[in-house]
């Protein structure tokens, strides 16, 4: 060894190629593909901790073994809803809706607007936009007092039997709304009894008794509520249900007595859809109140396989 010379010292435990080490993502060369995927299935190497890479196309993350990769979860993401501006939204759609459905029924009844612009506001013709409206708000009813009934029952509330049992109700409507059931039911009873007169609308014989059945289990369970919770959804809920059943004898005389497409049944048909699409919505802005009441929020969390 020439004395004129040092050695070069390494540094202890230092690699010499550690300043030289390949990158441990998947942009080497193609030729080290290989190589690479026989490191995936190593424990602990760090190929494993460099996160998703893209498959041969680009578009979706892989493993470097080639299996899809779980996409890297970010923040969760918060709705704030504020309350004012989306009840009065609620409320000017509806109030809008009610006005062209008063507009259109009354024109069809005096013959003076055609059917091909009346079907779309004319609540009685069920296929509208009232009646998305209406089963619009059936359904965010539904999930809010399923909601409520969640708060209460956790806070071991006793007023949680009459959140879910109001939910069950609204849920019922729902269902109706889509399948057209009173409808076919009306039909078949029709078919074997030919009522007439009040009931004419035969589907009110069943939905009578099930109405007041149901009214005597919520107003009992109504009581363990808050009296300024039951102040809101009272009002809601008796408009819809005027509407919804007890104007039906009306309906039922008048639609005997001047017929089917008479001003007289139109106008009748009207003030029953109106009084179901306000109660509806005064009921859903209610409801939002009452949850606020109840819970300052509710969080939707998303499970994922591992």
């Amino acid at each position: 060894m020439d004395s004129g010379s040092e050695p070069t010292r390494q540094p202890v435990g230092r690699d010499p190629a550690a300043h030289t080490q390949q990158p441990t993502r998947l942009d080497t060369p193609t030729d080290d593909l290989p190589a690479l995927a026989e490191r995936a299935h190593r424990p602990g190497d760090p190929l494993l901790r460099q996160g998703p890479m893209p498959d041969d196309v680009g578009n979706h993350p892989r493993t470097a073994a080639g299996a899809p990769s779980r996409p890297v979860l970010g923040a969760a993401v918060h709705v704030g809803v504020p309350l004012g501006r989306v009840q009065r939204a609620v409320w000017a759609v509806s109030g809008a809706l009610v006005l062209a459905d008063v507009v259109a029924s009354v024109g069809a009844g005096l013959r003076v607007l055609p059917y091909a612009l009346t079907r779309f506001f004319d609540a009685d013709y069920k296929v509208n936009f009232p009646t998305g409206q209406k089963m619009l708000l059936l359904l965010v009813a539904t999930i809010l007092l399923l909601g409520c009934w969640t708060a209460a029952r956790r806070a071991r509330d006793p007023s949680a039997t009459g959140w879910l049992l109001l939910a069950l109700c609204t849920a019922f409507a729902l269902v109706d709304e889509t399948v057209y059931l009173h409808q076919s039911l009306a039909e078949e009873l029709q078919h074997h009894f030919d009522f007439g007169g009040p009931l004419a609308y035969a589907w009110t014989v069943v939905y009578w008794p099930m109405a007041a059945l149901a009214s005597v289990f919520l107003l009992r369970n109504l009581r363990a509520m808050h009296a300024r919770v039951r102040r809101l959804l009272l009002p809601g809920g008796i408009l819809y249900v005027t509407g919804a059943i007890l104007l039906e004898p009306v309906k039922s005389q008048l639609m005997e007595r001047y017929g089917e497409n008479s001003l007289q049944l139109k106008a009748a048909a009207a003030v029953s859809d109106s009084l179901q699409l306000i109660g509806l919505t005064l009921l859903v802005c209610s409801l939002l109140t009452a949850a606020s009441l109840l819970t300052p929020a509710f969080t939707l969390e998303f499970g994922h396989r591992h």
